[in-house]
């Protein structure tokens, strides 16, 4: 997930330190996979610079993505040839462990990562939130972490509707291809500051992005991304998801949405 936060604006500029006193009073959240949904992107038909996106999309990939996220059927919005590329190359699977700290649930993943081969080892890919943690690996080391949870007190595990173990050394044959995608892309410096899930930091330097971007192998720091923001003032937050056009989060008022 990405974050664009609002409050300050500076000139355009290529050093990173540029935003390191940055304040932010308000949020965009942009929700990754696992949060799409049949009947997401209809209302881009009304909206001409949205509309134009898909068209060319539509022309690169070879099919309408529009019509696949508004119509679906689900099977195919979360399938990964809509959704990522590279998870095709490993049997794996993502897990939500719930209830615990991440210092158990690095040990659940541990003590699950003795009784599997490498291929099929897991790691912590996203830190959510105290008490929810995703895990990424081969589908018999999450299956081995299912099967382990009680006996870390876990409160339960909820399997997620992705195709792949994203965020883990499983997306690494993927890296080279976006690289020398990113080599010849120009990236210009932001105006506001947007914060990485990489390091829960922004970024100005376009060089520094780009290495980034092609980081997808690193655990999402979500937990820490919300935490940084609450200490830069943060007040409000909006989701931008297209089933619900929107999501606002009054941190005011102990984060409920409106």
């Amino acid at each position: 997930m990405s974050v664009a936060s609002v409050g300050s604006t500076v000139a355009s500029a290529v050093d990173d330190a540029v935003f390191l006193d940055y304040k932010a009073s308000s949020a965009f959240f942009f929700p990754g996979q696992g949060a799409q949904a049949v009947g997401m992107g209809k209302d881009a038909q009304g909206v001409e610079a949205a509309a134009e996106l898909f068209r060319k999309a539509k022309w690169i990939l070879g099919f309408d993505l529009l019509d696949v996220c508004a119509n679906g059927p689900k099977e195919k919005l979360d399938s990964t040839t809509i959704s990522q590329d590279a998870a095709d190359a490993a049997n794996s699977s993502m897990v939500s462990v719930i209830g615990l700290d991440s210092e158990n649930v690095q040990l659940l993943c541990d003590a699950a990562n003795e009784e599997v081969d490498e291929k099929d080892k897991v790691q912590i890919a996203n830190f959510l939130c105290p008490g929810n943690y995703a895990v990424s690996g081969g589908v018999k080391g999450v299956e081995a972490v299912e099967a382990k949870e009680k006996s870390f007190k876990a409160r339960m595990t909820v399997r997620l509707a992705v195709a792949g173990a994203f965020h883990t050394k499983f997306m690494e044959p993927a890296v080279s291809r976006l690289e020398a995608a990113l080599a010849t892309t120009e990236i210009r410096s932001p105006r506001i500051p947007v914060i990485s899930n990489v390091d829960a930091k922004p970024h100005a330097n376009p060089d520094v992005i780009k290495k980034i971007l092609a980081s997808d192998f690193s655990p999402v720091q979500w937990e820490l991304t919300v935490k940084t923001l609450l200490g830069k003032g943060l007040k409000k937050g909006y989701e931008l998801v297209g089933a619900r056009k929107g999501y606002c989060w009054n941190c005011e008022e102990g984060g409920q949405g409106r």
